[in-house]
């Protein structure tokens, strides 16, 4: 086999840990019930940035990081990247297109973004420790 075919099947392998890495996390959470989930969403930060999305979602600027709803009147800025919230806004419109309802696909969001996240952790760890140990 040549080195091509090496690299090629080093990346499949990779993927498919990956893959296999994230759908053992989603089964073990959705035995679970997700507990993330039902614990109110998580913590202030998490529930803070649903805030932000669903407020950016509703007609808020790109640039508008005022939340009006918190601290004195005016509210205040916050120091969050927009960056951050436009994968996730994007899963949220995608999914209530399929599903036609914005909560589940808030739910599908809250649940499809950090799968995403880690199945890219473990596919970049594998190939970085491809790459150094060989």
């Amino acid at each position: 086999m040549s080195t091509a075919d090496d690299g090629a099947s080093s990346w499949r392998s990779d993927i498919a840990l990956a893959l296999l890495a994230t759908l053992l996390a989603l089964a073990v959470n959705a035995f679970a019930g997700f507990p993330e989930l039902t614990n109110a969403g998580g913590d202030n930060d998490n529930l803070l940035r649903l805030v932000e999305i669903r407020d950016m979602l509703a007609g808020q600027g790109w640039f508008d990081l005022h939340q009006y709803r918190m601290g004195l009147e005016g509210g205040f800025v916050m120091h969050w990247s927009r960056l951050v919230d436009a994968p996730i806004a994007a899963i949220i419109i995608a999914a209530s297109a399929l599903t036609g309802s914005a909560a589940l696909a808030e739910n599908v969001a809250q649940v499809l973004w950090p799968a995403l996240l880690f199945c890219l952790t473990v596919f970049f760890t594998a190939r970085a420790a491809r790459s150094f140990a060989g």
